[in-house]
């Protein structure tokens, strides 16, 4: 009897368990498309690649990179301020000087990074350059 009752004990745990993340999961993916914070891409090729589209513009940026870049991209998209891009810290969150003045930048390997601008908790004018 002991067992039939940790077994049902152990089950409706489990359950529990699981419609928890199950909410998490759905209020997390709620957030993320009701509340963007991308407001406008400078190129083609941010823009491209944060769409998931194959187009010649996207193929400048090597393909080893796009799944990077998309995953990129996505945390600006659902970060609500600056502050959340210097986590993790392999994202290199820095702000740019002399002509990118008022930028940051996220590297995507040494030679790429994504630009942009940060204003009133929403990213704008998102371009992906080849920063050498």
């Amino acid at each position: 009897m002991l067992l039939l009752a940790l077994f049902y004990h152990y089950s409706f745990c489990r359950l529990l368990r699981c419609f928890h993340l199950k909410y998490i999961f759905t209020s997390c993916i709620d957030m993320r498309y009701n509340s963007t914070m991308i407001k406008s891409f400078k190129n083609k090729v941010a823009e491209d690649i944060f769409h998931g589209s194959n187009s010649r513009q996207a193929r400048k940026l090597p393909s080893n990179l796009h799944e990077k870049a998309r995953r990129l991209l996505d945390q600006l998209n659902a970060a609500p301020t600056i502050d959340f891009l210097k986590v993790p810290p392999g994202n290199r969150l820095e702000r740019l000087f002399g002509d990118y003045k008022n930028f940051w930048s996220i590297r995507i390997n040494k030679q790429w990074r994504i630009v942009f601008r940060w204003k009133d908790d929403s990213a704008y004018d998102i371009s992906i350059i080849d920063y050498h």
